[in-house]
């Protein structure tokens, strides 16, 4: 009777360790996807942004009266004559052609440089990982930097992952 054993045994034996090959497979491409679905989660999350904030803006009509304002502003600088004509930080008669190249007087900087040290206004997107909410602690932030643009000029976004 005992060979019949030994030969269940390895039976069972040659499915575990085909079992756990797969195991590792299939680990192994999950962990490949959740790496690709992360960047993809943030792009999302802008873009999203970018569309509702978009059709939330609205413009007031009054504020499109360019012409108007243009006319008015001519006929304020003919009434001043031609001072207004003169810039007042240059005094008249200098050349200001460019003719004369000024040399920078310290080496341009290199490499990228530090939006934080930026000042301008920040929109935060936080992206975290539904698998490990409520069950891990949290420790802290990973940030990072890129230069957006709004209606009313240039933005931070910091994209914070948990």
């Amino acid at each position: 009777m005992r060979p019949r054993f030994e030969s269940v045994s390895r039976k069972h034996e040659s499915a575990l360790t085909s079992a756990v090959a797969t195991l590792a497979k299939v680990t192994a491409e999950r962990d490949k996807l959740r790496r690709a679905y992360e960047p993809l989660k943030g792009h999302l999350e802008l873009l999203r942004r970018r569309i509702f904030l978009a059709q939330a803006e609205r413009i007031d009509t009054e504020q499109l009266e360019f012409a108007e304002t243009k006319a008015k502003l001519d006929n304020l600088s003919d009434a001043l004559g031609a001072a207004a004509a003169v810039p007042s930080g240059t005094p008249e008669g200098t050349n200001d052609g460019g003719s004369e190249k000024k040399r920078p007087t310290s080496k341009s900087p290199t490499g990228r440089r530090n939006l934080a040290e930026e000042d301008m206004p920040e929109e935060r997107v936080v992206i975290e990982d539904p698998s490990l909410e409520g069950v891990a602690e949290r420790i802290g932030f990973e940030e990072s930097s890129k230069l957006g643009r709004r209606p009313g000029g240039p933005v931070r976004i910091v994209m914070a992952r948990v």
